[in-house]
């Protein structure tokens, strides 16, 4: 009988946790946030990383790994699910993680985000490169993402002015001095 109640209650409570899995929003989407440094001006300098639904901060580096195939965006900042997966398995170095409650709290400010408006571009540097960071917001309907730009700068200066997108952006860029910091 004590064995029938037990089997009984772990049945149960497994059952709760594939509800949840089901409906959390965050596991529908792989990958959350990226940062992609860019320079072509002395080589091609292609690095950075992603942030995936498990807080995992993964990075890239066409300088570790100079086969990187990498699959470009297409206008208005779309990829495919397939394509992004791509990228995503690029990525030859876990940098660290991200408490589960952190990264929803962020994840739940992608929509607002992706309804800032850019301020205008204009020239800073010459020869930079160009740092760019994004929130991805996944559309199962096409099984594509939309890259949507937070913070821009290097050669030219891009901003979202969304509220959400400066804070988005403030926090990733506190993981990325973190990272730097360990190197």
């Amino acid at each position: 009988m004590n064995k029938i109640f037990w089997v009984f209650l772990s049945l149960i409570l497994l059952s709760f946790q594939c509800e949840d899995d089901l409906n959390d929003p965050i596991a529908s989407q792989d990958i959350l946030f990226a940062k992609i440094y860019v320079n072509n001006a002395w080589g091609n300098n292609l690095e950075g990383w992603f942030v995936d639904n498990a807080g995992y901060v993964k990075g890239f580096s066409n300088q570790r790994n100079p086969d990187i195939d990498w699959k470009e965006m297409k206008d208005g900042g779309f990829i495919s699910k397939a394509n992004l997966l791509h990228n995503y398995s690029q990525c030859d170095t876990v940098l660290m993680q991200i408490p589960l409650s952190e990264l929803f709290e962020y994840y739940e400010m992608i929509e607002a985000a992706s309804k800032g408006s850019l301020v205008e571009t204009y020239n800073q540097a010459a020869d930079m490169g160009q740092i760019t960071y994004y929130c991805l917001n996944y559309d199962p309907a096409n099984a594509q993402y939309r890259f949507i730009l937070l913070n821009s700068y290097g050669d030219w200066l891009l901003e979202n002015t969304s509220s959400e997108a400066v804070k988005i952006f403030t926090w990733m860029s506190d993981y990325n001095r973190i990272q730097e910091s360990k190197h």
